[in-house]
C-alpha cells in the first residue's frame, strides 16, 4: 500500500464515522447519505491509487466529495444564523469539508 492510499482510506473512515455522529445527533438522513457517499468516493480513490487502472480518479473523486461537503456547509452556516441549535451539525460538516480538502489536496501533490 502506498502512503496515498493509507491517507485516503483514513480520510474515507473519518468521513464515515461523521456521517454516523450526524445521522444520531439531528437525524438527517440526506446529510447522512452525503457522508456516505463521500466515503465511498474516497475509499474509490483509495482503491485506484493502488491497482492504478484510472489515475485521474485518484485526486477527482475526492474533489467532488470535497464540493459535496462545501455546499452543504455553505448552506448549513447560512441556516445557523436563523436557527442556531444547528451550530453542532455544521461545525462537524466542517470537518467533513476539511478533511475531504486535505485528502483532495493530498492525492494532487502525490499522485
Amino acid at each position: 500500500m502506498t502512503p496515498l492510499s493509507i491517507v485516503l482510506a483514513v480520510s474515507s473512515l473519518v468521513i464515515l464515522i461523521i456521517g454516523v455522529l450526524l445521522k444520531r445527533i439531528s437525524d438527517s438522513r440526506s446529510t447522512a447519505m452525503n457522508c456516505f457517499f463521500g466515503s465511498a468516493c474516497l475509499l474509490f480513490a483509495a482503491y485506484q491509487s493502488v491497482a492504478r487502472t484510472k489515475p485521474e480518479w485518484i485526486f477527482m473523486l475526492p474533489f467532488l466529495a470535497a464540493m459535496l461537503f462545501l455546499g452543504r456547509t455553505l448552506g448549513l452556516w447560512w441556516r445557523v444564523r436563523k436557527e442556531p441549535e444547528l451550530r453542532p451539525h455544521a461545525q462537524l460538516l466542517a470537518v467533513a469539508t476539511l478533511v475531504s480538502v486535505i485528502a483532495t489536496v493530498t492525492a494532487s501533490v502525490w499522485r
